[in-house]
């Protein structure tokens, strides 16, 4: 029995299809971790920030710090195929390290050009550019990913206009609670 050409073209394509959503669920179930890990670093950073507002650099540093480890650890761990060399793995974990700290200097410049004066312009940037990155992530084949962005800067933009007492909180639980919600929604797939 042969195929026809158009046969074969449409079975192609549904190959096609089934790998895109493969890479795609496979995607989320490396992310779900990440935002377990990063909703409950912002949870308890963000709350501590309300109760302790004169500490910032105290409660962020050590958690950014543990934070990066973890989320190092999440990357290099894991069974690797036969054929995936050890470099292979050191070369995502430097290419994961070199994106934080990319993100990282990016923040630094945006805030010695733009220089925010207030506390919670600079927590509203980071959580707009986090959103961001959640977007574009969205844009390259992930929407779930990119819908998080989407609520995530509705929410920050929201909190940032009507929020005018405990805004730290605020985020505490926007920021935290959507990275957990995702991870979960992400779990699920």
């Amino acid at each position: 029995m042969s195929i026809s050409s158009e046969q074969a073209a449409q079975a192609l394509r549904e190959v096609e299809q089934i790998r895109a959503l493969s890479s795609t669920l496979y995607g989320y179930q490396k992310a779900s971790p990440h935002c377990f890990l990063w909703g409950c670093i912002w949870l308890v950073g963000f709350s501590l920030n309300d109760f302790f507002p004169n500490h910032i650099n105290l409660v962020w540093i050590p958690l950014d710090i543990l934070g990066i480890a973890c989320a190092t650890y999440l990357v290099t761990r894991g069974p690797q195929t036969r054929d995936e060399r050890s470099a292979s793995k050191l070369n995502q974990t430097w290419r994961w390290l070199g994106s934080i700290f990319t993100i990282m200097a990016f923040f630094i410049a945006v805030q010695l050009v733009m220089q925010p004066t207030a506390e919670r312009q600079v927590v509203s940037l980071i959580m707009l550019i986090v959103s961001m990155f959640y977007v574009l992530r969205g844009v390259w084949g992930s929407p779930r990913m990119g819908w998080t962005g989407i609520a995530l800067a509705a929410l920050t933009a929201f909190g940032f206009y009507e929020v005018h007492v405990h805004y730290d909180l605020w985020m505490a639980v926007v920021g935290g609670g959507s990275l957990i919600l995702t991870g979960f929604w992400l779990r699920r797939t």
